[in-house]
C-alpha cells in the first residue's frame, strides 16, 4: 500500500531547498565572497532595504552671493499676451511662475531662467498649436547687458480650453561689472 505525502510536509520539502537556493543567489554564493546587503537580484522584496549609495565627494559649485543672483521679475505689462481682435481674442498667454538658478563662472555669473504659464483659448480661438514671443532681459545698473528672445509654445488639445507652457533658458552669461543685476521676463508687445 502506497503512503500519501502529508501536504504540509510536502510544502516544507519544496520550500526549504528553494529558500536556500534563493538565499545563495541573494548573498552572492560562497564562491563569490560576501556581497553587500541589499545588493542581490531580489533586494527589497523580502523586507531588506536597498543599501544606500556610496557618498562620492563631488566638487561643489561655488556659491554666488544673493546680490549676484536676484529674483526674476515679470516686466511691467509683460505678464499677458493676447492674439486676435480685442473683442474676439484667439489665445491669451499668461505667465504664472518664474524661477532662476545662478552659478559663478570665473568672474561672470551664469543664469538659468524658468518661466511657467498658461495659454487659454478665447472666444475667437480654437484648439491646436499656439506660440507667443517672449524676452528675458538682464540689466546691470541702468545698462542692458543681455537680451534673450524665446518663444512660449503650446498645443491645446481638442477637448481642452487651455494648456500649460514651460520655458527653460540656460547659459545666460552676465559679464562682470559695477551695479546691481536685475532679471526681467515678459511677452513682447
Amino acid at each position: 500500500m502506497r503512503k500519501r505525502w502529508n501536504e504540509p510536509l510536502r510544502a516544507v520539502c519544496v520550500l526549504v531547498p528553494l529558500t536556500l537556493s534563493l538565499t545563495a543567489c541573494i548573498s552572492g554564493g560562497a564562491s563569490q565572497g560576501q556581497a553587500p546587503a541589499g545588493s542581490g537580484m531580489f533586494s527589497g522584496i523580502f523586507g531588506q532595504a536597498p543599501a544606500p549609495a556610496p557618498v562620492v565627494a563631488a566638487a561643489a559649485a561655488p556659491s554666488v552671493p544673493e546680490a549676484e543672483c536676484p529674483q526674476v521679475e515679470i516686466r511691467e505689462g509683460g505678464a499677458n499676451f493676447r492674439q486676435g481682435d480685442p473683442k474676439a481674442v484667439k489665445i491669451q498667454f499668461t505667465i504664472k511662475n518664474v524661477a532662476r538658478e545662478c552659478v559663478a563662472a570665473g568672474d561672470s555669473v551664469v543664469f538659468k531662467v524658468g518661466i511657467e504659464g498658461l495659454a487659454l483659448i478665447g472666444s475667437g480661438g480654437k484648439p491646436g498649436p499656439a506660440s507667443a514671443p517672449m524676452t528675458i532681459i538682464v540689466t546691470r545698473g541702468n545698462k542692458t547687458v543681455v537680451t534673450r528672445a524665446t518663444t512660449a509654445k503650446v498645443v491645446i488639445p481638442p477637448d481642452e480650453g487651455q494648456a500649460l507652457f514651460r520655458i527653460i533658458e540656460d547659459g545666460i552669461k552676465v559679464p562682470p561689472g559695477v551695479g546691481d543685476v536685475a532679471v526681467t521676463v515678459g511677452f513682447k508687445g
